[in-house]
């Protein structure tokens, strides 16, 4: 065995314990010995990779295949890197050329195939960057990262790309957990942080950012961006502040149009817009507008379904509507995402004992008629009713559609009672108005049997028989 054979099998038993430094001395050493040899070139260029020293490794590999053109290992590894650096063009060219030594090498075709396709995304997503789709370059940007994690281009689209899409939590996720310390401290990264602060609504936060930005970046390009996002918070920083002065002072309505105003300042932002919405909404319950109220509150947990408080004030709104199911739906959400909250908890117990006591509907309330009303006096009253709660005249939104739907079904139930004398008879007795329909049928059915029974014994008597 030759001394430099001796230190590569030695460097690959260092290699084996992942003691990748002193794999690396011990292939030095053999190459000293005889640097012709393209093998340690590879390993020891493999070892530099696990150091995290992709420069060192890269002028290993590329050695080794200068010696030996047909090293098919060192190919693969460099197309591996540079595929990983974003180098899709120049990882594509080994990997044809690892095709074109070796027809029968297991897979090749496959990893051409998928860089390819990671040429394609990368083009696509350029041209997507020009159009500012940030969905579209999130997509794209989501599958060339699994295999080009070492590019801090595509790593600065994806991002980007998550941030002006408000994927927030995944945003920060990605910044504290993927980016290495150097990448965190470049000026552009910061901009997307303190922007992503700032599409989050945590304003004080992406203030103290923004400051710290403006004092240290020599970007003119970015120190314009940042001056924009700086005046945009100190604009809404006022709105909010006026907003709130008027709720406090019981001004809703002029609380709502500087609500408006706050709507109007960016309409991608879903988790700003959600929580605009929300305190809108509660500006309408305050003047009794319940509809907008729940309009507002409804578009509000559709932008964001995390906001316990949401569904608090939803569960408000539905009680003053006497959507009981709904209030107890939203009270079992808020539950569920505060399980400590005292006031949902009570609110649910309220409706529940007093269903329990309850237990039916003032059928005369419903058709606003006395118990004493005649039948065309509870007709009359009923067409009123149906010429009111009809849906049609309702559909500016598609809460008063619902809620003139519940109406127009509660008030025909109300009246085909009312009007039907035996029904009307069972719910003045039981003040009930459940299974008033199965009854009144048994009762037609035992009415049917008595007067068949009457007329067959008539019959019977006439022909001189006795029951």
């Amino acid at each position: 065995m030759s001394l430099w054979e001796a230190k590569k099998i030695k460097g690959n038993e260092e290699f084996k314990k992942k003691n990748y430094a002193a794999a690396v001395g011990l292939y030095t050493e053999g190459i000293l010995i005889d640097p012709s040899q393209d093998v340690l070139y590879s390993n020891r260029g493999l070892s530099y990779m696990n150091l995290n020293e992709p420069e060192k490794a890269k002028m290993d590999f590329s050695k080794a295949i200068e010696l030996n053109p047909r090293n098919i290992k060192a190919m693969k590894r460099i197309s591996y890197m540079l595929i990983q650096e974003g180098q899709l063009l120049e990882g594509l060219i080994y990997l044809k050329k690892i095709r074109k030594i070796d027809r029968e090498e297991p897979a090749i075709l496959d990893e051409i195939d998928t860089c390819q396709k990671l040429i394609q995304y990368k083009r696509e997503l350029d041209d997507n960057k020009i159009t500012n789709d940030w969905n579209k370059c999130f997509e794209l940007s989501s599958k060339l990262i699994q295999k080009c994690n070492k590019c801090f281009e595509i790593k600065l689209i994806y991002l980007e790309s998550m941030v002006n899409s408000y994927q927030i939590e995944e945003a920060l996720s990605f910044y504290n957990n993927d980016l290495d310390s150097n990448e965190k401290k470049l000026d552009n990264v910061q901009f997307l942080l303190t922007k992503a602060y700032f599409n989050d609504g945590k304003y004080e936060k992406s203030k103290q950012l923004l400051l710290n930005l403006l004092s240290n970046t020599k970007d003119s390009m970015l120190i314009e961006k940042t001056k924009k996002l700086s005046e945009k918070l100190e604009q809404i920083q006022a709105l909010k502040e006026k907003a709130n002065k008027f709720y406090k002072n019981n001004n809703f309505s002029d609380a709502i149009n500087v609500y408006n105003e706050l709507l109007s300042l960016d309409n991608n932002n879903k988790f700003f817009n959600a929580l605009i919405l929300s305190n809108r909404s509660l500006c309408y319950y305050k003047i009794k507008d319940m509809f907008n109220a729940l309009h507002d509150i409804n578009a509000s947990i559709k932008l964001n379904n995390k906001y316990w408080k949401s569904y608090q004030r939803r569960a408000n709104i539905n009680i003053r509507l006497k959507y009981s199911e709904q209030a107890k739906d939203d009270l079992r959400k808020v539950l569920e995402l505060d399980p400590n909250n005292r006031e949902a908890r009570s609110l649910l117990d309220d409706i529940l004992k007093e269903e329990r006591k309850k237990g039916t509907k003032d059928l005369y309330m419903i058709l606003g008629v006395s118990r004493n009303s005649t039948i065309d006096e509870i007709r009359k009253e009923f067409k009123k009713l149906v010429i009111k709660w009809h849906p049609d005249k309702h559909n500016e939104t598609e809460e008063k559609k619902i809620f003139a739907e519940k109406k127009f079904k509660e008030i025909n139930s109300a009246y085909h009672i009312l009007i039907d004398p035996y029904k009307r008879e069972i719910y003045d007795k039981t003040g009930k108005d459940e299974n008033i329909e199965q009854k009144s049928e048994d009762n037609n059915k035992k009415y049917n049997y008595k007067r068949e029974r009457s007329r067959d014994q008539s019959e019977y008597m006439k022909e001189g028989f006795h029951y």
